[in-house]
């Protein structure tokens, strides 16, 4: 996937990746956390949270034995908000 990644956004440098570990074999940037700067950053986000400056998102949580629906609902366009898959252990 990585690899059709680079290809279709025209290069390694357009395209940078949170998770996959074989970045480096694809010319790809692999991000991570920048853990110094965290507890700063989301200070800040609550912040601006509590007043009002950002709104979040609504979202849906439904169970995972309804993925389907909820792929449905997305594709149709009914459905036009976050979706949360609850996976009950």
């Amino acid at each position: 996937m990585l690899g059709a990644a680079v290809d279709l956004a025209g290069g390694a440098s357009r395209v940078v990746t949170l998770s996959d570990p074989r970045a480096a074999e694809f010319g790809v940037r692999q991000s991570g956390p920048d853990g110094p700067r965290i507890a700063g950053r989301l200070q800040a986000v609550m912040a601006m949270l509590a007043a009002g400056h950002l709104i979040l998102r609504s979202r849906t949580v439904v169970p995972l034995a309804d993925a389907a629906q909820v792929h449905r609902g997305l594709e149709n366009g009914e459905l036009r908000t976050k979706v949360l898959l609850s996976v009950q252990g």
